[in-house]
């Protein structure tokens, strides 16, 4: 990819367009790629936009410039043996990474349902653009989707797709909150982990089928294909390794950016004190939760940051919670 388009990708207008896209649902495959090679003939005039916007965003709560050591931290290079486990090694084009995203998030959109409030997918959007510009991947077109359930659930699709739920944006109390749950999906997709699942099942095609380039696969292959890594995320879900990796990822992306660390440890308390409140038991996970928040914890004093969480909390009910649908009255 030049640099040119990579660049154009982190402009709002493209956000936008790719916004557009995923909401309106699948699209044929030679539209999708006609999509993205118009993206190249954007102007340049918004490159830094996001940039922009995410140092607005932490000068704006006082972080970025009077704690500029823990910033710092952030951006060093880890050196704990396993802290930092590098991306899976797949040999996939961006566009390939995208297309199967686009067609993993159709499915998860078409299981779920989609809400459709374009204010509300603007504005998450907005912070999962600015947490992916200050990532390791900059230029990844990041589009958000708030799926129709009261489940609590976040998926995230290869190529920046990510999808959370009515459920999970409920639980959220803060803009920090919001951001670090938000900052974890974005780092599953850095670390190609939902990727990295559709070439273990790609594995499985007939030789000929498996040895086809992606984007040349037949559509019943590549249908199924999209349909099981989704399946995947549903069911089984990523590793404690894969978790941990991420959420450590996810730890540093909210230093960067501004947000007060702790928002991702305050949202899973929160979290795991809904499903007693509602089903009168700890989630069946709850010893790999308190390993999770305790990795949190530890990363967070790694950076000698502060342990908030809970900053732009205003911002969060105008433009997040204010515009969910009131909730299913239960029987």
């Amino acid at each position: 990819m030049s640099p040119r388009l990579r660049h154009a990708f982190r402009t709002p207008a493209t956000l936008a367009l790719l916004a557009a896209l995923f909401l309106i649902g699948c699209q044929p495959k030679e539209t999708a790629r006609s999509m993205l090679n118009d993206v190249g003939t954007l102007s340049k005039d918004a490159i830094s936009a996001t940039e922009r916007l995410a140092t607005k965003t932490g000068e704006s709560v006082g972080l970025l410039k009077p704690q500029v050591d823990y910033v710092a931290n952030a951006w060093k290079p880890r050196v704990s043996p396993g802290d930092a486990p590098p991306p899976e090694a797949l040999s996939y084009s961006f566009a390939e990474e995208r297309e199967i995203g686009r067609a993993v998030a159709a499915d998860l959109a078409g299981r779920y349902g989609l809400y459709n409030d374009e204010k509300l997918a603007r504005y998450l959007t907005r912070i999962a653009a600015a947490l992916a510009a200050f990532s390791e991947r900059p230029e990844l077109p990041v589009c958000v989707g708030v799926l129709s359930s009261e489940d609590v659930r976040i998926f995230e699709a290869p190529g920046g797709y990510v999808l959370v739920t009515i459920g999970a944006l409920r639980i959220a109390e803060s803009e920090s909150e919001l951001a670090g749950l938000l900052a974890a999906a974005i780092s599953h997709v850095n670390l190609r982990h939902a990727l990295a699942a559709f070439d273990r099942l790609r594995k499985e095609l007939p030789e000929g089928a498996r040895k086809t380039p992606v984007l040349e696969l037949a559509d019943e292959n590549f249908s199924a294909l999209a349909g099981r890594t989704a399946s995947w995320l549903v069911k089984d879900g990523h590793t404690p390794e894969q978790v941990r990796a991420a959420d450590r990822a996810a730890t540093d992306l909210q230093v960067r950016l501004g947000y007060e660390p702790g928002g991702l440890r305050a949202y899973l308390t929160r979290a795991n004190l809904r499903q007693k409140e509602r089903h009168g038991t700890q989630a069946p996970d709850y010893e790999s939760f308190k390993t999770r928040c305790a990795d949190l914890d530890a990363r967070v004093a790694e950076l000698q940051a502060p342990a908030n969480g809970h900053n732009l909390s205003v911002r969060s009910r105008r433009d997040c919670t204010a515009r969910l649908p009131a909730p299913r009255s239960t029987p």
